[in-house]
């Protein structure tokens, strides 16, 4: 979407009152049925896992599939946790209409942890679904009698201006353009020069223009072009350039939580280090440089979203997703 803000799209409260996971050796896929009013560039998903005494974390993969069972996008294998939320990157993807959003068990050797589970209330609706392979997305409650919602939330840049479109359709991308600038500038990325002289369908970009002429910190601003509208820009990460030496950076040492955060960000051995935040259209939501080794960043102020968030060093740097809640 063109005019957006970042939110974080739930329907349960966040109480995780049971869990349930596939069987070991079984293949199946446990998630929501997610409804999006607006239309949506969701970006990433944060899903509470479970213990309840079982602490072998196991292999997982999350799907997006339509009202047909369609699968329209995956994400990469990811760990599920114990107790604690899990934040999974999902390639960004522009919805609008009703999917199902579903932790994918690929025949586990062993019990699994449990994906959290709230149980229907006034506020949490019946949204939580089962599929079987070659099946159709079927209400867990019909299966255990028990009604309610599974603990997934979706980041996503919702539309402030409601679009039309078919139910459970996904906006056409007509093309990607490619921009590049100093990190520097971020804020004016809106403005930076278009390096792809077309705009392509092709997912790799091979820039020869690179290196700048002008050393430092730069990083790529991705536009997918729709048939209706164009997304946010989406960012690389920091690439360094040194046009007049080469310079290799080391492995950085900096340890960031808890993530998600509501009140405070725990950022260790940091010292000497300049720390930025910015929301995932680029905007600057705070800079400051670190003089101690641990510090504790307060983000209570800022709003409900996904942000990424850099740490520089003199010869290191750290590029994380922040999920604030």
């Amino acid at each position: 979407p063109d005019i957006t803000a970042a939110e974080i799209l739930s329907f349960d409260d966040s109480v995780n009152s049971n869990g349930y996971a596939g069987e070991p050796n079984e293949e199946v896929w446990l998630g929501n049925y997610f409804p999006f009013e607006d239309k949506s560039t969701v970006t990433s998903f944060d899903i509470y896992w479970a213990g309840y005494g079982v602490n072998t974390p196991q292999t997982m993969r999350l799907d997006i599939f339509d009202e047909q069972a369609n699968l329209l996008a995956s994400s990469s294998e990811f760990t599920s946790g114990i107790d604690k939320w899990i934040n999974v990157d999902v390639p960004n993807l522009t919805l609008q209409g009703n999917y199902y959003v579903m932790i994918h068990w690929s025949g586990t050797f062993a019990q699994s942890t449990y994906l959290g589970f709230d149980t229907a209330s006034a506020t949490t609706p019946n949204f939580a679904y089962y599929l079987y392979p070659g099946g159709m997305p079927q209400p867990l409650s019909g299966l255990t009698g028990e009604f309610g919602t599974f603990l997934i939330h979706a980041n996503a840049m919702v539309g402030a201006k409601k679009s039309t479109l078919a139910p459970g359709s996904v906006t056409a991308v007509s093309g990607f353009n490619v921009y590049r600038g100093l990190l520097s500038d971020i804020n004016n990325a809106a403005n930076w020069p278009k390096i792809n002289a077309n705009s392509s369908l092709s997912t790799g970009y091979e820039d020869l223009t690179w290196p700048p002429d002008v050393d430092g910190y730069y990083v790529y601003a991705i536009e997918a072009l729709y048939n209706q509208g164009e997304s946010e820009l989406a960012f690389s990460n920091v690439l360094l350039s040194l046009y007049s030496g080469v310079e290799q950076l080391t492995k950085p040492q900096y340890s960031v939580y808890p993530n998600p955060a509501s009140e405070y960000l725990n950022l260790l051995n940091c010292k000497d280090t300049k720390v930025t935040l910015f929301s995932m259209d680029g905007k600057l939501i705070l800079n400051t440089e670190i003089h101690d080794n641990n510090y504790r960043l307060n983000v209570a102020g800022i709003s409900k979203g996904v942000y990424s968030l850099l740490i520089l060093g003199k010869s290191d740097l750290l590029q994380l997703k922040i999920v604030i809640n």
